[in-house]
């Protein structure tokens, strides 16, 4: 369907014809622009449908990141680590998750792997948690 309104039926609607540049999936037709043709560039080209799919994917993966590092870094880290994996972006959590499963074919670098992670999340703790002044 969003294909079909994106394709079809906002070129007639705007147009008279089908005959057009097809709008690209990511761009904001709610709002209007002083120059159209400027925006498109700029627009994504995943769909809805590709885009709540990946969101699906980055919150498997936020969990399973915490799943892995909390046995490695302390079950008191667990919080933190949660907070850093809220921090990344879909993208970067799936990057994070990829290398991962790039890594899992060697000891060795499933432990590089593993520890990279372990250093984000100390320099993110570092940088977002006040340490303890008893």
């Amino acid at each position: 369907m969003e294909d079909w309104v994106r394709t079809t039926a906002i070129p007639i609607i705007v147009t008279g014809g089908r005959e057009v540049t097809p709008l690209p999936p990511q761009l904001d037709i709610s709002t209007g622009y002083d120059d159209l043709r400027s925006e498109l560039p700029r627009a994504g080209a995943a769909s809805a449908a590709e885009r709540g799919e990946q969101r699906i994917q980055a919150a498997v993966a936020r969990a399973g990141l915490t799943e892995i590092l909390v046995p490695l870094m302390g079950s008191d880290m667990s919080d933190t680590i949660s907070e850093w994996a809220a921090t990344l972006t879909n993208d970067a959590v799936l990057e994070r998750v990829n290398h991962l499963a790039q890594a899992r074919h060697s000891h060795q670098e499933a432990l590089k792997a593993t520890g990279q992670l372990a250093a984000e999340v100390r320099g993110y703790m570092g940088r977002h948690h006040e340490p303890d002044r008893g």
